[in-house]
């Protein structure tokens, strides 16, 4: 599997270039002749840029992303644990392959545009909807 290079600055970036990237890495997880190996490694990947860019990640302790939130009616977790589910392969790579295909049936069957998206999803990345963003225009969906 070939994995883009993504290693330069993301402040140096341009929207275009950070596009053009996400695209790269979030294409795999659409993919279903990917092995196991090559969609864990996109994953990965994906993740480290998303950690590059939120200051969000493994490599950062900062008390605000590591600490879970008391709430009225339970515990939410730290924004880290939440990046972290992006690396739940078969999670990521399902739920967005399945998102996928009703966004492209809904296209299908609706002349209305832009098809809304109510994303419930949360965390620091909103893995469910940004790579989605790069499949498909503002005039076709929007969360």
């Amino acid at each position: 599997m070939h994995t883009p290079d993504h290693s330069r600055s993301t402040t140096t970036a341009t929207a275009a270039d950070l596009r053009r990237s996400l695209r790269e890495l979030a294409e795999p997880l659409f993919r279903v002749d990917f092995t196991p190996g090559d969609l864990f490694t996109s994953v990965r990947t994906l993740y480290e840029f998303f950690a590059g860019l939120t200051r969000v990640g493994d490599a950062f302790d900062e008390e605000e992303i590591v600490t879970e939130t008391r709430l009225p009616g339970g515990v939410a977790i730290s924004p880290k644990n939440a990046a972290r589910c992006l690396l739940d392969l078969a999670r990521t790579t399902k739920f967005l392959r399945g998102i996928d295909a009703a966004i492209q049936e809904a296209l299908q069957r609706f002349d209305v545009r832009p098809i809304q998206i109510l994303y419930a999803g949360c965390g620091p990345y909103a893995t469910l909807a940004i790579p989605l963003c790069t499949r498909y225009t503002s005039d076709e969906i929007r969360f």
